[in-house]
């Protein structure tokens, strides 16, 4: 079994030989808007993107001729600098790596950005990595002609009284009056504390 991380701003790519834990991490928050009275009102989810911890080691001696030429403490040292570069990319250069495995229990990810990359050495030989992940979502940009100036202009089409004013509505006071109470209900109705005893 091969994985391998690959640097997308160069595409240079290196072999982790053995990976103990491989973590996939899902999750979503609720917005909460807190009111005066009353619960918290939460009532959007957002997913947030994907994190991924993975535990590898690396050894100084390669699974096969395949995996590079480096031998010794240079193949862990070799690791070492492509996750040092990895992790400190600018993201104008597109600091993203792909993480693939011929393992049918590791899919292939893209745009993941390095966040830990922690190195411990104990009396095996090479060393073990704890690596954890976060995709990133990127956004398009694109050029759209903008509608036509009638379109959007507010009371184009109605005819205007005099000096310039909008013409006298036929609804009176009263009626406009009686409108905003039955709103301010409304908006008092809504925005009461829920009672499940009511």
């Amino acid at each position: 079994m091969a994985t391998l991380l690959t640097r997308d701003s160069d595409g240079e790519s290196i072999v982790l030989d053995v990976v103990t834990s491989f973590i996939v991490s899902p999750s979503a928050t609720v917005s909460r808007h807190p009111i005066e009275e009353g619960a918290d009102i939460a009532d959007h989810r957002h997913v947030e993107q994907v994190q991924i911890n993975l535990v590898c080691r690396v050894t100084p001696s390669p699974l096969s001729t395949a995996q590079g030429s480096e031998t010794g403490a240079a193949r862990v040292q070799k690791v070492w600098d492509f996750l040092n570069t990895a992790g400190r990319i600018s993201q104008q250069d597109r600091g993203t790596v792909t993480l693939s495995s011929d393992s049918e229990k590791i899919d292939t990810w893209e745009n993941l950005v390095l966040l830990r990359w922690p190195r411990s050495v104990g009396l095996l030989s090479g060393a073990e990595f704890q690596l954890m992940f976060r995709q990133l979502a990127f956004a398009t940009i694109e050029r759209v002609k903008a509608p036509d100036r009638a379109i959007t202009s507010s009371g184009s089409n109605k005819e205007k009284g005099e000096n310039g004013t909008d013409p006298a509505s036929d609804v009176d006071d009263s009626t406009l009056k009686q409108g905003t109470e039955k709103a301010r209900d409304a908006i008092k109705f809504v925005g009461a504390p829920f009672n499940p005893f009511s």
